[in-house]
Parts: C-alpha cells; sequence; structure tokens
C-alpha cells in the first residue's frame, strides 16, 4: 500500500494530467472554432470582393453608356445648330428675294402708273 506521500504525488500526476488534457481539449476547440471562424471571414471577403467587382463592372457599363448618349446628344446639338443656321440663310435669303421682288412690283407699278 502506497504511503500517504506517494498517493500525494499520484493524486496531483492524476491532477497534472486531467489538467493537461483539458487544456489540450480547450486548446482543440478552439483552434476548431478559430478555423469556422476564419473560413466564414474568408467566405465574406470573397463574397464581398465579388460584389465589388460586379459593381465596379455595372459602374463602367452605365459609364460607357452614359458617354454614349452624351456623345449622341452632343452630335444631335451639332446637327441641330447647322440645321438652324441653314434655315436662317435660307430665311434671310427669301426675305432679300421678296424685299427685291416688292421693289420691283413697286417700280413697275410706278412706271405704269407714269
Amino acid at each position: 500500500m502506497p504511503e500517504y506521500s506517494e498517493k500525494h504525488l499520484i493524486f496531483l500526476n492524476a491532477k497534472s494530467s486531467f489538467l493537461n488534457d483539458l487544456v489540450y481539449f480547450v486548446h482543440a476547440n478552439l483552434e476548431n472554432e478559430n478555423q469556422s471562424v476564419n473560413n466564414m471571414l474568408n467566405e465574406i471577403k470573397d463574397r464581398n470582393h465579388s460584389a465589388i467587382l460586379e459593381a465596379k463592372e455595372g459602374f463602367r457599363i452605365e459609364k460607357q453608356a452614359m458617354e454614349s448618349k452624351l456623345k449622341e446628344t452632343m452630335l444631335a446639338k451639332t446637327e441641330t445648330e447647322a440645321a438652324l443656321e441653314l434655315l436662317k440663310e435660307q430665311y434671310e435669303a427669301m426675305k432679300s428675294a421678296k424685299e427685291q421682288e416688292e421693289q420691283e412690283s413697286h417700280l413697275n407699278q410706278k412706271a405704269l402708273k407714269d
């Protein structure tokens, strides 16, 4: 039968072994939890990265569409301004022709009266 001091050492050894096993168990659980958190964070990071890339692509496409619309609008504006200038010139030419006709008509009437 072991002596008290030996019993005490056996008890301390068992206690130490239990605490050591407990530390390894807690460490393993924390390691698994840490790995799970890292996996979730990586998934979130990947999803965010994909969402950012999609948003950037959407904005790029929208920017291109708006730039195309701007170019089309500027071209239409230029064409409209050119058409307006042509109409002004035609109006002025018609106005001059009418004034000249009126003067000739007036002169003809004056000549007929005389």
